[in-house]
């Protein structure tokens, strides 16, 4: 079962971000927190996961940086953090 909740962090088409790829503005911010549950061996039980995400989206352009971190108590699977970002644009 997966609960995930998203929240804009920024109402307007007004972020500007910095990527590999070059500077663009006009961009919104998505932010999102939820959690969700697995069972990665049945003597350990339910394993919770944290996660939180933020999307850099521009108009014109899409999504052009990514951040997601997943973390867990559980000791064989931690914090795992997942980054992608524009390293080429061209019109």
């Amino acid at each position: 079962d997966l609960s995930f909740n998203f929240k804009k962090v920024n109402n307007k088409h007004n972020v500007k971000i910095k990527v590999k790829a070059g500077s663009f503005k006009n961009c919104v911010h998505i932010e999102g927190k939820g959690e969700t549950e697995f069972i990665a061996d049945t003597r350990s039980g339910l394993n919770k996961v944290k996660i939180h995400t933020q999307e850099w989206i521009c108009l014109g352009i899409g999504l052009v940086k990514e951040e997601r971190i997943e973390s867990t108590n559980a000791s064989a699977f931690g914090t795992q953090k997942y980054y992608k970002e524009l390293i080429n644009y061209n019109i």
